[in-house]
């Protein structure tokens, strides 16, 4: 795995949401931890299928921040994000994320 693969997500998300990496990776169920979370959990899922690899490197990145990730956890999370993108937003915000910080969506 490339040390960086999710890297720039990771700082586009913690940009968007006004949160540092100790922040978004806390252990809480705040709300707005948890809506910026499932995005970045959305993104790197979006990238790992995009590039044909597994959701195992998912895992791995949030291992690094001491954060327990599993691959039917980041199903649940894309799941959700999905569903709530739908209900809640008349646009998809990951694109937001990443046009902000300049990063291309595919």
């Amino acid at each position: 795995m490339r040390k960086y693969r999710f890297s720039p997500y990771l700082k586009a998300v913690c940009t968007e949401y006004g949160f540092t990496e100790e922040e978004l990776f806390q252990k809480t169920k705040r709300p707005d931890l948890v809506e910026a979370r499932r995005t970045l959990i959305y993104l790197c899922h979006q990238h790992c299928q995009e590039e044909g690899i597994s959701n195992s490197y998912i895992v791995e990145f949030f291992k690094k921040y001491n954060f327990d990730m599993y691959d039917s956890l980041i199903l649940h999370h894309v799941s959700r994000y999905k569903e709530l993108d739908e209900k809640k937003r008349s646009k998809d915000i990951s694109k937001d994320v990443l046009s902000r910080a300049n990063i291309s969506a595919s």
